[in-house]
């Protein structure tokens, strides 16, 4: 009888894994009076989230999701969507349905071949490894440009951050640095801080972070032509 409480209190002790879900949207051929996109939905508990410029009308958005999560239906799939303004009533006049103005709508044609959460709403089902969501503003999942376009693809810039999970400092290694690249770093909330930058070599870049809280930023960096995104967590 011991052993079984024991091993129970072992599997009860195995925290569940949880995998890194990070979405991108292009504003691409959009004339939106906002030039912030945020995320909402289930996947946020339905709290507004800033996505981070990218550059060039595209914005991206990470977080940390269990494979199999449910919503409040029992649902597999979580729905989401893209909005440009930052609450219900962005009017501040208690008119609920200012939002709708400035969220995604989506064609007839979408829902068709892409059955939509609550009519509306984009949805993913988590899977059991790291994925990215790519998408455009408006436009039905796996939307490709026409022929003849050349969009500018994003993580173009390849680096490395190290070690991460980090404390007092991180290193980023670019290969193949010339110059010293402008160097961002976010909060979950979009919040942007500013860290001290010392370059070790041609190729390393030194961030100080001892001072950031404990929690998950962003590293954004472009060297002039390229950006490239990656999640940084702070102990």
């Amino acid at each position: 009888m011991r052993k079984l409480f024991t091993l129970i209190l072992i599997v009860l002790a195995i925290p569940a894994f949880s995998v890194s879900v990070t979405f991108q949207v292009k504003l691409s051929g959009q004339a939106l009076p906002k030039d912030t996109v945020y995320i909402v939905g289930y996947i946020t508990n339905w709290q507004f989230q800033p996505m981070i410029d990218l550059g060039d009308s595209l914005y991206t958005w990470s977080t940390d999701l269990e494979p199999g999560t449910v919503d409040n239906d029992g649902n597999d799939s979580l729905a989401y969507y893209f909005i440009t303004v930052n609450s219900w009533d962005s009017a501040g006049n208690q008119d609920w349905n200012y939002y709708k103005r400035y969220r995604e709508w989506f064609d007839t044609i979408c829902s068709q071949s892409y059955p939509l959460r609550y009519g509306t709403d984009r949805w993913i089902v988590v899977p059991d490894n790291d994925t990215v969501v790519m998408c455009y503003f408006a436009k039905c999942p796996n939307y490709a440009p026409p022929s003849g376009i050349n969009e500018k693809e994003t993580n173009t810039l390849n680096f490395v951050v190290y070690p991460n999970p980090a404390e007092e400092s991180v290193l980023l290694r670019l290969p193949g640095m010339k110059t010293m690249p402008q160097i961002e770093l976010y909060d979950v909330s979009g919040r942007r801080y500013t860290v001290d930058k010392t370059v070790i070599n041609s190729g390393e870049i030194k961030l100080g972070t001892a001072a950031l809280p404990a929690g998950i930023y962003f590293v954004k960096v472009y060297d002039g032509k390229d950006t490239g995104v990656r999640k940084l967590v702070i102990r």
